[in-house]
């Protein structure tokens, strides 16, 4: 496995289609149910993932709520393009995620929830996942993701199985260096013993900061599990290629994002707009938690 250069929804294995509608409880189980109740709006209103996810510097970005909104670092604050319409980035809010002495590739900011055209942004807090992703394994089916983005110019979702979590993954871009606690999906079959799952959805360029959505059963909630960050490809020794898209796992920075969220805003950081990039993998180390050998081929990761 290897990397290589920036992007820009979520897409495909070869002869695949983008699914540019909102996805329903006919083709995402439970996608229907489990999400807050706008104020003010007749019981049964439905909003979803789908709702929250729009544009951020012609990338994608993650509305948290409260006019608060989620995106990459290598994506950097900027304007919010929701629904058709546009909201201003609010100075003096913008936030970097840190882990110990390492930025995250994750940025934090709040807009004015009156549009540029009057409209209202209304939209009901999401829940920011607490509770690691499950990746597929033997004797273990793996969480399903709803993974939602502006890749290609118009948003799309795919739904994939995590078969990978709690991994460190660190980049460069824009002559900023980002160290990010990391899940993955595979396209194509990945197999366990007699076990095996099928998946046939990437990230592609311009999915950068977009959201990935998970399920919690014990709670009958949807919640954030994810940013949309890398993708490439991972060739096994079987000769084997199968697609990578890899999310910022936010379990791990919820405590800060919230914290960040109710503290006194600080000044802005500088927009983190460049999209060249160098990623850094530990193959060795991601084969070894494959249970695969040491051995890579093929060429991996960019930034969407």
């Amino acid at each position: 496995m290897a990397f290589a250069n920036p992007g820009r929804a979520v897409q495909i294995e070869p002869g695949m289609t983008y699914n540019t509608t909102a996805p329903t409880g006919t083709n995402v189980p439970n996608w229907d149910t489990g999400w807050a109740q706008p104020a003010g709006e007749p019981e049964g209103t439905n909003v979803t993932g789908w709702d929250y996810v729009g544009q951020v510097n012609g990338l994608s970005g993650t509305y948290l709520g409260d006019g608060w909104v989620l995106t990459a670092a290598h994506v950097g604050a900027g304007n919010l393009t929701l629904d058709g319409q546009t909201y201003d980035v609010l100075s003096n809010t913008t936030q970097d995620i840190y882990a110990t002495s390492n930025q995250v590739d994750l940025v934090l900011f709040q807009v004015d929830t009156t549009s540029t055209t009057g409209a209202t942004l209304d939209l009901p807090a999401l829940t920011i996942s607490t509770n690691d992703p499950t990746a597929f394994a033997y004797g273990t089916t793996g969480s399903s993701v709803v993974m939602i983005g502006y890749g290609g110019g118009s948003k799309s979702w795919g739904l994939n199985t995590v078969t990978l979590v709690n991994y460190t993954t660190p980049v460069s871009a824009g002559g900023h260096n980002y160290v990010s606690n990391d899940f993955f999906t595979y396209t194509g079959t990945t197999t366990y013993g007699n076990e095996s799952v099928t998946n046939d959805a990437q990230l592609v360029s311009g999915d950068s900061g977009g959201g990935d959505f998970i399920y919690n059963a014990a709670t009958g909630q949807w919640e954030l599990a994810g940013i949309n960050e890398v993708k490439g490809t991972f060739t096994n020794n079987q000769d084997e290629t199968q697609n990578l898209s890899g999310f910022v796992q936010l379990d791990t920075y919820e405590p800060q994002i919230e914290a960040d969220i109710t503290a006194v805003p600080e000044p802005p950081a500088p927009l983190l707009l460049g999209f060249g990039l160098v990623l850094l993998w530990g193959v060795k180390r991601l084969r070894r938690r494959l249970g695969a050998p040491t051995a890579s081929k093929g060429t991996c990761c960019q930034l969407v």
